[in-house]
């Protein structure tokens, strides 16, 4: 059988497929990297302040310019700015 969505669906059958991709922000400053917040849904970036989203909702906002998202390895990686 051929599947899509409407035999699926006339078949009651059903297929869940959850993707997680919660990223860990981290900052760069010299020479040292530290953790921002873990669990980041969302980075909102208005000039250069960034505001980061938690999985339940928290925020923090941040001088910096994001170096790098890297999904496969679930990490963002900011440069703070002074």
């Amino acid at each position: 059988m051929h599947l899509t969505y409407d035999n699926l669906f006339h078949n009651k059958t059903f297929i869940y497929l959850v993707i997680m991709c919660e990223l860990n922000v981290n900052m760069v400053e010299g020479t040292n990297t530290i953790t921002l917040m873990e669990d980041v849904v969302r980075l909102v970036v208005n000039n250069n302040e960034i505001t980061i989203t938690g999985m339940l909702g928290e925020t923090l906002t941040v001088q910096g310019k994001i170096m790098h998202v890297d999904l496969t390895k679930q990490e963002a990686l900011i440069r703070k700015i002074d």
